[in-house]
């Protein structure tokens, strides 16, 4: 049968579960939805892409076949439309039969009296039914992917007797699908009947893997709708037989479907380290709760015998003495043990920072060839268990100097000293950092000397290499940071300039709130935990200053603060 105390453990463990579930599951929601957001952006653009060049191509021929059936020249039409537009490499005019009236191709060749095999054309076949047609992809003799289109040519009659065959040189879209930035996922096509027709490695395309057996691949082909990579039967294993999380979208005028493909472990990596950062919370919590209930219980054990020394202390004189020893004793040994477990605490808290570290160095270590030499996909695999320690290192230091904020232990040493020396110490790492994101770095110093201030050096330190890493972070490739400070009259401005994402309009006000983050930031960079700015600022205020916000979104911002000139009040 439980005791008291362990019918109040349980049902301590039971509300720490409630309680990280709380915020555990929303935010493993959110993950998944910024995740599904970043793939139909990236499927949304190559969608626009390849629809708006094929639906320019299929009407310029329709308006070709159109001039055809008018009687007007074909070879000049032809001439046009391959003058107009370079995705056509010859256009031929064929009969039911099979045979070309006139073939002209880019050099302006003209060929006639060629037969071409009905009997593997199946474009052809749907042309002269009335229905326009794109081929599956095949190599030209220069060895770039190529399709056909044939239209049917207007008649008066029911029957079509000719029809419109232009091929075009699909290299550019090819370009379009290898372009996105999706680490190790890829974009592929699949035509009407679910065959792949494009992705980035042609040799696959020539092999016409057919994929309509996937539950994705119905709801986008033949339900024409979107699939957000959210729906249980969105997901499946791929020929390499990783879990995928993939998003797919309907290309209307081809009723083709792009797909976007990323390994599941990569598009969610952040769900690995939300879930670690809730089970070493609550495992941190547990130990914190178990010190504390043996503290209560050697207290209550305590009282108890400081009240019998009480009623004991009518017997005798020499009783009394004795009692009043036995007390002070007792005294001093609850105060060592109050202060035992104030430093079992902290301790407990630490501790989970001290196998984190070791892990960083073992895999730093692995990294710089220590424990021998790793291929490239190794060395991936510790770089990004490294980045992961990192974070979460990050993140304990955090949450740990919040604590200590808000309980008054933050441990501030204010003297009066220059500020100079401080951003000396700071530019250099910047400045490298800068350079390996091909992110222009600049100082612009006071013009003036500045003169001392009372503050404490380690904690201004720590505002402005928040300010800097996050300009850093979602400042993009060819951008800029620049770092001013300016000298006033009665304070000292520090500011942080940006060409980055900036701040949407309608959450700059909660930028400095615990925990936030705008949606734009976890959609550029999935890291980050939202107290760099909250702490940055209530160091600032400590301190007697002010900090300031201006963004435009897309464009940049400006992060700056104040420090009063003399003793902070």
């Amino acid at each position: 049968m439980l005791t008291r105390q362990g019918i109040f453990f349980v049902l301590t463990v039971f509300g720490l579960i409630a309680i990280n579930a709380a915020w555990l599951i929303p935010t493993l929601r959110n993950t998944r939805t910024a995740a599904s957001v970043f793939s139909l952006t990236v499927a949304e653009r190559i969608q626009s892409e390849i629809n708006g060049s094929l639906e320019n191509a299929l009407t310029d021929a329709q308006e070709a076949a159109q001039e055809v059936a008018d009687e007007r020249n074909a070879g000049t039409s032809f001439r046009n439309l391959l003058r107009h537009h370079a995705i056509f490499t010859s256009v031929a005019l064929v009969t039911r039969s099979g045979k070309e009236l006139i073939r002209i191709d880019r050099s302006g060749k003209v060929i006639t009296d060629q037969y071409i095999d009905q009997s593997r054309n199946a474009s052809l076949y749907l042309a002269l039914q009335g229905t326009p047609a794109f081929s599956l992809p095949f190599l030209s003799p220069e060895g770039e992917p190529h399709i056909t289109l044939t239209i049917p040519i207007p008649a008066a009659e029911a029957l079509f007797n000719e029809v419109l065959i232009a091929e075009l040189n699909v290299q550019n879209l090819l370009s379009i699908i290898r372009s996105p930035n999706i680490g190790q996922g890829h974009v592929y096509v699949l035509d009407r009947e679910g065959t792949e027709i494009l992705q980035p490695d042609l040799n696959k395309i020539l092999q016409h893997r057919n994929f309509s057996s996937r539950p994705i691949v119905t709801k986008v082909l033949v339900d024409a709708a979107i699939a957000d990579g959210l729906a249980p039967d969105d997901r499946y294993i791929n020929e390499y037989g990783e879990d995928t999380f993939t998003v797919g979208m309907p290309i209307p005028v081809v009723k083709w479907g792009v797909f976007v493909e990323q390994p599941r472990s990569q598009a969610l990596a952040s769900e690995r380290q939300t879930i670690a950062l809730a089970i070493g919370t609550s495992l941190l919590a547990i130990i914190i709760f178990l010190v504390i209930a043996r503290s209560t219980i050697k207290l209550q054990q305590l009282t108890e015998a400081q009240t019998r020394l009480l009623l004991e202390n009518d017997q005798s004189a020499k009783m009394l003495v004795r009692r009043d020893m036995e007390l002070t004793g007792a005294n001093a040994r609850l105060l060592e043990l109050d202060k035992t477990k104030s430093e079992f605490v902290s301790v407990a808290a630490h501790q989970l920072r001290t196998p984190l570290t070791a892990l960083r160095w073992s895999y730093q270590a692995m990294l710089d060839g220590d424990m021998g030499e790793t291929n490239e996909e190794q060395k991936k695999i510790l770089r990004d268990g490294l980045q992961a320690t990192l974070q979460m290192i990050t993140l304990i230091n955090d949450l740990l100097n919040v604590a200590r904020i808000e309980e008054g232990r933050f441990g501030f040493e204010f003297i009066m000293q220059p500020l100079e020396p401080i951003l000396a110490a700071l530019l250099p790492r910047f400045e490298k950092i800068a350079r390996e994101k091909s992110v222009t770095i600049i100082f612009q110093p006071a013009p003036t000397a500045l003169p001392p201030l009372f503050l404490d050096a380690e904690k201004i330190a720590i505002v402005i290499d928040n300010l800097l890493d996050n300009a850093l972070k979602y400042t993009a490739p060819g951008g800029s940071v620049t770092l001013r400070v300016i000298n006033g009259k009665t304070n000292i401005r520090i500011e942080v300039e940006d060409t980055g994402i900036g701040i949407p309009h309608d959450q700059i006000h909660r930028i400095f709130n615990k925990f936030f983050r705008t949606t734009n930031a976890m959609l550029f960079q999935t890291s980050g935990n939202g107290l760099g700015l909250y702490l940055a600022k209530n160091i600032v205020e400590t301190h007697g200053g002010d900090m300031f916000v201006e963004s435009t979104e897309g464009k940049g911002s400006v992060f700056s603060f104040t420090l009063p000139v003399g003793k902070a009040s």
